[in-house]
């Protein structure tokens, strides 16, 4: 028989024989296995296109600071912050109509997406 019981951060794995007459041999034999669920850093832009004013969702479950950045497509950086929260705020009605990058840092992770202003 083979059991699998998830336990705070670890699976146990327990293997026993079973004898015919259904009791249970005392020597067992477990294996620990411990695991740390992997997540990529991800973001939304809400609304995609845009008239300069949207927000973005971050995942960010580290709860560590992010860098959002919104670069245009040869590289002239309008604006950089830096923040903890989940949905942030943007505001950028002075730029023209076209298209941006918003590139989004976590420590050594990085996502960049696409940004349509269109007022």
């Amino acid at each position: 028989m083979l059991a699998c019981n998830l336990t705070s951060d670890f699976f146990r794995l327990s293997k026993s024989s079973i004898l015919s007459n259904n009791s249970v041999i005392p020597e067992q034999k477990q294996i620990e296995i411990d695991f740390h669920l992997k997540y990529s850093l991800n973001f939304s832009i809400i609304p995609n296109p845009n008239n300069g004013n949207f927000h973005l969702e971050v995942s960010n479950y580290d709860n560590v600071p992010v860098t959002i950045s919104i670069i245009s497509p040869i590289g002239n950086e309008y604006k950089k912050i830096e923040t903890f929260e989940k949905i942030t705020l943007l505001d950028l009605t002075t730029l023209s109509n076209g298209i941006y990058l918003v590139v989004v840092m976590e420590g050594n992770k990085k996502v960049v997406k696409k940004l349509i202003i269109n007022k």
